[in-house]
This record gives C-alpha cells, sequence and structure tokens, in this order.
C-alpha cells in the first residue's frame, strides 16, 4: 500500500483515507452482484446487510479523519483515554487472580520463621481466608476495576437476615467492607501487606 516509510504526515493520511475509501468501494461492488444474483433469498437480506454495515463504517470513518484533521490534540486525547481504558479492562484482575495471589502471600510468609515474621500481613492474610471458609468473600467489576468485599452471609445460608433485600447491605457500609482493590493488573492491598513481611518490628524493641 505504502511505496516509501518516509512520507510526510499529511501525505500518509492522506494515503490511509484513501486506502480504506477504495476497500470499502471494492466491498460494495462485489456485494451488489451478489445480492441481484440471491433476490427474494435469505443471502439477499444478508447482503444487503452487510452492504449498509460497509456504507455505515465508511461514513464513519470519514466522519472521524474529517474531525481528528481538524481536532487533532483533542482527538489524540479521546484515542488515549480510550486506548489506556481498553488496556485495563483486558488486564483487570478477577477473583481467582486474587485467590492465587493470596495463597502466594501465605506460603510466602510461612516460610518465615517466627521471630523474622512480621504479624500483620500474617494478620491480614489468616482473616481473608477466613472470611473464604466463611463463604462471606464477593467480586465487583466495574469492567476497568474490580473489589474484593466481604458479606455478611454465605450465598448458602437460608437464614431470613440472609435472604430479606431490607437487611442486605448497604452502600454505605461498602467501604468498611471492601477487602482489595484490583486495578492495572495488580491486587493493590495484598501487595502492600507484603512490603515488610520479613520484618517484624517487636524485633527491634528490645
Amino acid at each position: 500500500m505504502f511505496r516509501s516509510l518516509n512520507l510526510p504526515l499529511s501525505r500518509l493520511q492522506t494515503t490511509v483515507k484513501t486506502n480504506v475509501l477504495n476497500l470499502t468501494n471494492v466491498f460494495q461492488r462485489i456485494s451488489e452482484p451478489i445480492v441481484k444474483k440471491c433476490e427474494g433469498t435469505v443471502i439477499e437480506r444478508a447482503g444487503i446487510f452487510l452492504k449498509n454495515v460497509a456504507i455505515d463504517y465508511k461514513e464513519v470513518f470519514s466522519e472521524t479523519y474529517d474531525r481528528a484533521k481538524k481536532f487533532p490534540i483533542k482527538m489524540s486525547l479521546y484515542a488515549g483515554v480510550m486506548g489506556i481504558g481498553a488496556y485495563c479492562a483486558a488486564v483487570n484482575p478477577d477473583e481467582t487472580s486474587f485467590r492465587d495471589q493470596l495463597l502466594l502471600n501465605q506460603q510466602k510468609i510461612m516460610m518465615l520463621a517466627d521471630p523474622i515474621r512480621n504479624p500483620l500481613p500474617l494478620g491480614k492474610m489468616k482473616q481473608i481466608e477466613i472470611y473464604y471458609n466463611q463463604g462471606r468473600m464477593r467480586i465487583f467489576s466495574f469492567g476497568i476495576v474490580s473489589f474484593m468485599w466481604v458479606h455478611d452471609h454465605d450465598d448458602r445460608t437460608a437464614l431470613f437476615e440472609a435472604k430479606c433485600e431490607y437487611l442486605s447491605p448497604t452502600l454505605m457500609s461498602y467501604p468498611s467492607r471492601v477487602v482489595d482493590i484490583g486495578f492495572w493488573g495488580k491486587w493493590w492491598l495484598l501487595s502492600r501487606y507484603m512490603e515488610d513481611y520479613d520484618i517484624n518490628p517487636e524485633e527491634f524493641k528490645n
């Protein structure tokens, strides 16, 4: 498509636009005879649909290109935000990764001798494990960020207070229930707890 990689920016933009428009035109020319041969069939309706899709994409691309050419900085910011959002969604951690990280942290802590083991991360890991054993751990994902939080009851609990919607956790109580925040491919509180897991503050008091 491109004869040289050293094309000026304006010429490169024009070449890209021309190539895309040519591809859409070729697609339309190919689809038109197929539609004519298959009149009155499902294939005809499918061909019409594909033709309309090609036209829509052509118009969207043309409008986006013109707008980007008119407001390059603004469109660059939009593209950057969309790219960052797409990356965050792709690497957004799930409950499996949280569980794996929790078990890995527990193994690291248990390999240390008691005198040098930090009791704070050990206590945090034990408490989260208790929540898991009680069936109270939950995950809520916004697509680009996830929250691990603690419910009052197990899903299998049949008590009235566990099933009554009026006794469910309120929105105001959620901040205190959050156990960890997953963002950018990482569970941040689990990582923070492990920063000084091999340093026992009690060891230096005497």
